[in-house]
Parts: structure tokens; C-alpha cells; sequence
């Protein structure tokens, strides 16, 4: 059982990893209570969710009708709304470099 409930949060955690992607978080079109996923990554706190919460709209706003190729053009869009979007482009950083892939 313990395999299980460890294989779940994983399963969540790659999920809600998901709403970093300029591409797909406009296809998920999440809301405030879906951010809570966000806890299942260990550098992610309460004050983190709810900054992200704040982003939201501003965050969905800047992604319509945004198409990007690849990663590399990714981390550039995420690059340039690092002023606007403090929050998501700081998480979206650290999800970059905890990811051993």
C-alpha cells in the first residue's frame, strides 16, 4: 500500500507539472484549487501556491493563443515573463533543476 500512495503522488505531481507548460496550461485551463497539486513538490509551500493562485489569471491571460515549438523556445517565453509572472517563472525554475532528466 505504501507503493501505492508513493506512486500516486508521483502520478499527481508529474499532473499538475503539467500546468508549467505554456502550451498545455491552455488546453488544461486550471483553476486556484487545481494549483493545490503544487503541494506534492517538496519546494513547494502554502505562500508559493497562493502567489501562484494570484499569477493565475495574468498567467492564462499571457498564454492565449501562444504556440511554441520546442523547449528551448519554452525556456526563452518563460525567460521573458519572469517580471510579470515572478512566481510561476521562479517555480518553473526549480522544477527545471529538480528534474534529473
Amino acid at each position: 500500500e505504501k507503493f501505492s500512495v508513493q506512486f500516486h503522488t508521483i502520478v499527481r505531481a508529474f499532473k499538475v507539472a503539467r500546468l508549467c507548460c505554456p502550451v498545455q496550461v491552455q488546453q488544461l485551463k486550471p483553476d486556484a484549487a487545481a494549483l493545490e497539486e503544487f503541494s506534492n513538490f517538496p519546494f513547494v509551500n502554502d505562500n508559493t501556491i497562493a502567489n501562484l493562485a494570484n499569477e493565475l489569471p495574468d498567467y492564462l491571460a499571457a498564454v492565449d493563443g501562444v504556440t511554441l515549438g520546442n523547449e528551448d523556445e519554452k525556456v526563452t517565453w518563460w525567460a521573458a515573463q519572469r517580471e510579470t509572472l515572478p512566481h510561476w517563472s521562479a517555480l518553473v525554475k526549480l522544477e527545471v533543476a529538480s528534474n534529473p532528466a
